[in-house]
């Protein structure tokens, strides 16, 4: 399989999965929102000084 038609096929599978993924996460799940979101916020506040 060439890089092409593998990019392609990944591309298809992904567009596929997408709107699953799109309504199950919606804004986002509690992990990220709770926890990841703050911390990455912090980090790079914290950084830009």
């Amino acid at each position: 399989m060439f890089p092409d038609d593998l990019n392609q096929k990944a591309s298809g599978i992904w567009d596929r999965n997408a709107a699953f993924w799109d309504g199950y996460f919606q804004e986002g799940n509690d992990f990220h929102r709770l926890l990841v979101s703050p911390a990455a916020a912090v980090r790079c506040w914290c950084t830009a000084c």
